[in-house]
């Protein structure tokens, strides 16, 4: 690498050896600098099929989803395409609140209501 490089004194090396030391170095950053395949997880636009296997969602599903306009999706023609982030954002709008979530909203309630006496 460019350490290695860094070490060597040019004047000592022959043409060859200079050549070949500069192809070693060039081969490596191509290696590193190989961009990954993408995946439906890492796509920022997904197709229908990509939408289904990201979302565990049938065609089915995902066809009347869409027909009733219950996901976010853009249409070209006849084709579908999704989002990736307005499609995480979908997934999780409609949590569901944990045991101890509802318990601190029913502590707070009760603390803020004021008391009614009967007369």
């Amino acid at each position: 690498m460019i350490a290695q490089m860094e070490n060597v004194v040019f004047t000592q090396l022959s043409i060859p050896e200079f050549r070949r030391l500069i192809q070693q170095e060039l081969e490596e950053f191509h290696k590193s600098s190989a961009t990954q395949p993408e995946t439906p997880a890492t796509r920022k636009i997904l197709s229908l099929s990509e939408f289904c296997e990201y979302a565990g969602l049938s065609r089915q599903t995902a066809y009347k989803l869409t027909s009733g306009q219950k996901v976010p999706h853009s249409k070209r023609g006849k084709r579908l395409y999704f989002d990736r982030e307005k499609v995480d954002t979908w997934l999780l709008e409609n949590q569901v609140a944990t045991h101890s979530e509802i318990q601190e909203k029913a502590n707070d309630y009760f603390s803020k209501k004021p008391v009614r006496r009967r007369a």
